[in-house]
């Protein structure tokens, strides 16, 4: 079956179109039955939808069809308005995932003028499967997600901070997860699939794969088999580190943060040096006008 070439309402599922979709023996042991499924907000720019009469999101939509018929649809979505759309995929492997997105990216970077720059309101959500996960892989995935100390890396992983529709839960303990969460938390474990909210749209197709790499490295990040330190950015960091071929967009995204943390922690040292100079050289200055002031006024009074 393949998607239609009609923009469905928002709460079409892709699942009413596709099958699990994707070749087991290509993954990873223990990760056989780890589906994805994303949804990716896309809004037509109005350059684009003005430049010729009659154009309008169906007319993306029209175009992008060929690259994702047989594995996604679109659906209405109010955050995107009346010039974009929502992208919903079938639960595919990671492997196939990355083959899918790969040609539709192909796509988008060769038609950037047709897509618009993306405000803090449009998100790309990742949907994983619940029964993919042990329970204590998913308890320590909820801690991670939401631990304090782990707070300005996964936001400067998803380019997004708190936001009305990715909120972040104060410190989870090990049996917080089964307390359920809403659709707007930034992880939404539901009966079947587990939501991360914490990306911010992007066309961009570098950061779009960082993204996808950052969930399956989280979820393996996170297996007692792998990783005790599990709410150590640090550790993370060294995780994908030493996976870096299989993350290349994930590891250079996170080299080039912290190259950046590194160059502003050197600048910020440099002035806080320069206003401690600056603030001693005032003070010698200082102590010596008052001494000069003590030298006349012993002179005018006939002190030597």
């Amino acid at each position: 079956m393949t998607a239609p070439l009609t923009i469905a309402g928002y709460h079409t599922k892709a699942t009413e179109y596709f099958d699990f979709l994707g070749d087991s023996s290509k993954e990873m042991k223990g990760f056989e039955k780890l589906y994805f499924g994303v949804e990716l907000e896309l809004t037509a720019s109005e350059k684009w939808l003005y430049a010729q009469m009659g154009r309008t999101r169906e007319t993306l939509w029209g175009n992008i069809h060929p690259f994702v018929k047989d594995w996604g649809i679109a659906t209405q979505d109010a955050s995107v308005g009346y010039n974009g759309f929502e992208l919903k995929t079938a639960p595919m492997l990671y492997s196939e995932a990355k083959a899918n997105f790969a040609q539709l990216f192909n796509y988008i970077e060769d038609n950037k003028e047709c897509f618009t720059a993306y405000g803090q309101n449009c998100g790309i959500h990742v949907h994983i499967s619940r029964n993919a996960l042990t329970p204590l892989q998913l308890s320590r995935l909820n801690m991670f997600i939401n631990c304090s100390s782990t707070r300005d890396f996964i936001q400067f992983i998803g380019e997004r901070d708190t936001y009305q529709y990715c909120n972040y839960k104060t410190n989870q303990r090990i049996s917080d997860y089964k307390r359920g969460s809403s659709h707007t938390d930034a992880l939404n474990i539901g009966a079947q699939t587990v939501e991360l909210r914490v990306f911010k749209g992007t066309t961009v197709a570098d950061n779009f794969f960082k993204n996808l790499e950052f969930v399956h490295a989280a979820v393996r990040f996170v297996h007692p088999d792998l990783c005790s330190d599990f709410r150590s950015v640090d550790a993370f960091k060294h995780f994908v580190k030493a996976n870096r071929q299989e993350y290349p967009n994930l590891h250079t995204y996170i080299c080039e943060g912290d190259l950046i943390a590194k160059r502003k922690e050197r600048e910020n040292a440099a002035k806080l040096r320069e206003a401690k100079e600056k603030a001693e050289r005032e003070e010698r200055e200082r102590e010596e006008r008052v001494a000069r002031r003590m030298r006349l006024k012993g002179s005018c009074y006939g002190l030597r």
